[in-house]
């Protein structure tokens, strides 16, 4: 059995599948990543800290040690980079610890194109897992921050964003829908070849997880007049949300 463009797959037979006797999560925080994009692909452990201790027995006590800010964490997270658009099927994986097996679930990536290095914004839907994903990727130019000190200047490789903001989509509830969580991350880009301490861009990643108010009457469309500071120089696709959600 071939799937093109996969990049994990474990060929179990009907009689393993059968034989495992316990399940494993694994998760990945974008669905639908860019080409070379860094993304983190997490296994929850917590089957394996189960395990342990019962070989430990009552008397031992077990906890974890992976924290953040204090929360401690039973996943076992590591970066993967994909480098060609297409789709791929992360999993299932087949872990056998001291003779009972554990099998985890299968997920499907949706990888597509990088982006071009300029200025601009790019904002898409993405229905997954049971949720609903608005995802806005934003450049804005930056500008040097190049001045004379006593010791000869100082400046920042990149350069800095200016006062321009990045757009943020806004919680509309009469539309139907509401923002229940929300992520992001940033960076400088620049483009290939360019000098180090030429100015580059200041690039935003935020993702908007949505949920579908009880009086939601039909479709919600969403445009550029539901962000606040919508670059005015540019237009969206506006986005079409129906109550179906497609898998």
């Amino acid at each position: 059995m071939n799937i093109r463009n996969s990049l994990i797959i474990l060929f179990l037979s009907l009689s393993t599948l059968c034989r495992a006797q316990d399940s494993i999560s694994i998760s990945i925080e974008n669905p639908q990543p860019r080409v070379e994009e860094k993304v983190v692909l997490s296994i929850d452990l917590q089957f394996l800290t189960k395990r342990i201790a019962e070989k430990l027995g009552s008397k031992i006590t077990l906890t974890n040690i992976n924290s953040i800010h204090g929360i401690e964490s039973t996943d076992f997270d590591r970066i993967i980079t994909f480098h060609e658009p297409g789709d791929y099927i992360v999993g299932p994986f087949l872990f056998n610890i001291d003779g009972k097996q554990y099998l985890s679930n299968a997920i499907k990536v949706q990888v597509i194109e990088k982006l071009p290095v300029q200025e601009g914004i790019w904002v898409r839907y993405i229905e997954t897992g049971g949720e609903r994903m608005i995802i806005v990727e934003q450049m804005i130019n930056n500008k040097s921050d190049y001045k004379k000190t006593k010791k000869g200047y100082s400046m920042t490789m990149g350069g800095v964003k200016g006062d321009e903001e990045f757009a943020e989509l806004m919680e509309e509830s009469y539309k139907g829908y509401k923002i229940i969580s929300s992520s992001s991350n940033s960076s400088t880009v620049r483009e290939e070849g360019k000098d180090l301490f030429t100015p580059g861009f200041s690039y935003r990643f935020k993702s908007y997880g949505l949920e579908l108010l009880p009086d939601y009457q039909g479709p919600i469309i969403i445009s550029e007049k539901d962000f606040q500071n919508f670059p005015s120089k540019y237009k969206m696709t506006p986005i079409k949300i129906e109550k179906v959600i497609h898998n």
